[in-house]
This record gives C-alpha cells, sequence and structure tokens, in this order.
C-alpha cells in the first residue's frame, strides 16, 4: 500500500499541475479578450469623431465651396443652391464634385476626415 501512496500523490500532483495550467491559460485568455475589448471601445469611440457621412460630406463641401466662391470671385448664394456629389476615399477624407447656379460655379475639392477643405479647384464664368 505504501509503494502506491506516492504515485497516488504524484498522480495527484500531475491533476494539480494540469489544472494549473488551463487555469492559467483561461486567464490569458480573459487577459487577451479584455484587452480587445478595450481597444475596440477606444476605436469606437474615436470613430465618431473622425468619420462622416456622406450627407454630412456634401453639406461642408456646399458651405466650403459657398465660402471659396465668395472671396475668390464676389459669387455666393445660399449652400442650398450648391449642388454636391462625394466620394469616400482612403483615410476617411471625400472628394466632391460641386456646381452652383446651373453651371456658373463647377469644380471640386477634397475634404479631409474633419471634413476641412483642401484643394478648391473651383472655377466661376460670366
Amino acid at each position: 500500500m505504501t509503494a502506491r501512496q506516492p504515485l497516488q500523490q504524484n498522480g495527484s500532483a500531475q491533476q494539480s499541475q494540469e489544472a494549473g495550467d488551463k487555469t492559467l491559460g483561461m486567464s490569458t485568455l480573459r487577459g487577451i479578450i479584455t484587452s480587445l475589448l478595450a481597444t475596440l471601445a477606444v476605436l469606437t469611440a474615436a470613430a465618431p469623431a473622425t468619420a462622416a457621412t456622406r450627407t454630412g460630406a456634401q453639406r461642408a463641401a456646399r458651405a466650403a465651396a459657398n465660402r471659396y466662391t465668395d472671396s475668390h470671385f464676389g459669387i455666393s448664394g445660399r449652400t442650398t443652391d450648391w449642388k454636391a456629389a462625394c466620394l469616400g476615399m482612403f483615410g476617411g477624407r471625400w472628394i466632391c464634385a460641386l456646381v452652383f447656379n446651373g453651371g456658373q460655379c463647377a469644380g471640386s475639392l477634397v475634404l479631409s476626415s474633419g471634413l476641412h477643405a483642401r484643394g478648391v479647384r473651383i472655377g466661376c464664368g460670366e
């Protein structure tokens, strides 16, 4: 009987070690999942501040185009008089084509992810 006791104790120790390994594996897995969820929460919270809808981009493009033509050509109107078509680009930027007053002014501009106009190319005729 005494010869078997050490085997049983060793077997119990081995089972205990295996259980510890499984527990360590589960806690590591929980840690990974927790850090992934925290990263996802941060990215999701930051997304509304940088991402824009197509409607928002078109609204911002019409306002920027109206300001640009007013300062460069002395031609402006209501921002709703502008027609804008915007396409999303890589990096949260938008490229927009614009037309004003049946073609009196037309061109394009790029909006940053924060909807700030860059690369304005709008011209106006008589």
